[in-house]
């Protein structure tokens, strides 16, 4: 029976570790003495029964694995039996597990990209994971108009990994985003021509910009991007 109890003491350290709590937090959570938590943890007394309900119950743990070490420590409730603000919880901390919340960027400063703090943030665009990168090497920017048309359209979010460099190595053709001096963000098609570069729209009405020219700058690589849909 002793060594029983030892094992829920090491179970309940696990809870504690699990959700990145000080044993003060810990105990305030579930409305007891640190004291008494202390106490637990220097064997000189021992969870009752309720005192284990009661953590099941806070912290989402199985009461089954926290009493006899069986099963798996976090139980996953069904939807069915949560409310709608616990469905809401649940599902944003799956996505935070999954997804990434990528900054959509209106304007961008001189500075950016070596001034990450130097944009204005419009909004932010969650996405899955994408192996190879790192969230803060991302960011979003929104279509205006129809000039990357059929490709591109209104309002598409167009995701890019953040680019520091003169384009010299960026491949032909490829979709990115500039900015022009004043800061505003463009979607064009970078192409190169006898050692030139040139901005071009996917629709050919519109015509191209010479970026040395004309001061525009590639501040992003496009990566993928995402359209609203309507049912």
């Amino acid at each position: 029976m002793a060594e029983q109890k030892i094992e829920i003491i090491e179970r309940i350290k696990k809870v504690i570790k699990a959700k990145g709590l000080t044993q003060k937090e810990f105990a305030q959570a579930i409305n007891l003495a640190p004291s008494t938590i202390t106490e637990y943890f220097a064997g000189r007394a021992n969870p009752s029964d309720k005192v284990l309900k009661l953590i099941s119950k806070v912290f989402g743990v199985s009461y089954e694995w926290l009493k006899e070490g069986k099963g798996e420590m976090f139980e996953k409730a069904s939807f069915l039996d949560m409310n709608i603000n616990d469905i809401y919880y649940e599902l944003r901390q799956r996505m935070k597990e999954q997804f990434w919340s990528i900054p959509v960027i209106g304007k961008v400063g001189a500075g950016f990209p070596q001034a990450k703090g130097d944009l204005e943030i419009v909004g932010y665009f969650d996405i899955p994971k994408i192996k190879g990168l790192k969230p803060e090497q991302l960011f979003g920017a929104i279509v205006h108009g129809d000039s990357m048309a059929p490709t591109l359209l209104d309002g598409d979010t167009v995701i890019a990994k953040i680019y520091e460099g003169d384009a010299t190595n960026i491949p032909n053709k490829k979709v990115v985003i500039v900015a022009n001096p004043d800061g505003e963000l463009y979607v064009k098609r970078l192409f190169k021509a006898d050692g030139k570069f040139i901005l071009l729209s996917d629709n050919p009405s519109y015509p191209p910009i010479y970026p040395e020219e004309e001061g525009y700058r590639v501040i992003g690589i496009a990566i993928k991007f995402y359209r609203e849909g309507k049912l």
